[in-house]
């Protein structure tokens, strides 16, 4: 499988990182590997799990999450999955805010549809980017608090691609900064809507 890391999303923190280092302040268990498809041949990803990972907000909040990502209703298999994942680290006393990043390669096929489902739990948002072969989409992801009254509690991006072939997917989502959130997402794959003819000429619905 992949190699699995976080990347902080400013270069300050390499050597505030170095610093902490040498007092014994880090969190080792930060970097659990994610999840992701057994049909993948490779992935690399900033993104850990949320078993025994350092995280912002309270274990069950991070728990509900993680159902939630995994019970999502999409209509296909799931292909990959990534997080929960803090939008930032403690590192010396500061909070370092994390870019996930996650890069596939695998036969992404034409006649398949492809859904990216990203969630956020907590305050905040994040910028959500999915490169899928040469076709680039971009989401505004909104974090929402923690309730135990809604149904869905984290916020939602859904994006989706049908009838393009690829070889490799790339997701990155980039906490803005001051969100105190946990990340996920999810990548599924399903049939692809038949083809519809007028006038002769065979067109994909979309």
């Amino acid at each position: 499988m992949g190699r699995y890391r976080i990347i902080s999303a400013a270069a300050l923190s390499i050597a505030m990182i170095g610093a902490c280092g040498a007092c014994g302040g880090t969190h080792d268990a930060a970097n659990p590997p994610a999840t992701s498809s057994p049909t993948s041949s490779s992935a690399e990803t900033t993104t850990p799990n949320a078993d025994d990972g350092y995280h912002v907000l309270p274990d069950y909040q991070v728990k509900r999450l993680q159902d939630e990502l995994r019970n999502f209703p999409v209509g296909g298999t799931m292909i990959e999955s990534a997080g929960p994942a803090p939008s930032y680290l403690d590192v010396n006393g500061a909070h370092v805010m994390q870019t996930m990043q996650n890069e596939t390669k695998l036969d992404f096929r034409a006649d398949k549809s492809y859904t990216l489902i990203a969630m956020c739990t907590g305050e905040g948002g994040a910028n959500v980017e999915w490169r899928f072969g040469v076709q680039l989409s971009r989401r505004h992801l909104d974090c929402r608090p923690y309730s135990d009254t809604r149904y869905m509690n984290a916020g939602i991006a859904d994006m989706g691609v049908t009838g393009i072939g690829a070889d490799t997917s790339v997701v990155t989502i980039t906490p803005e900064n001051g969100t105190k959130a946990e990340i996920a997402y999810r990548i599924d794959e399903s049939d692809a809507p038949a083809p519809i003819v007028a006038d002769g000429i065979t067109v994909r619905d979309q």
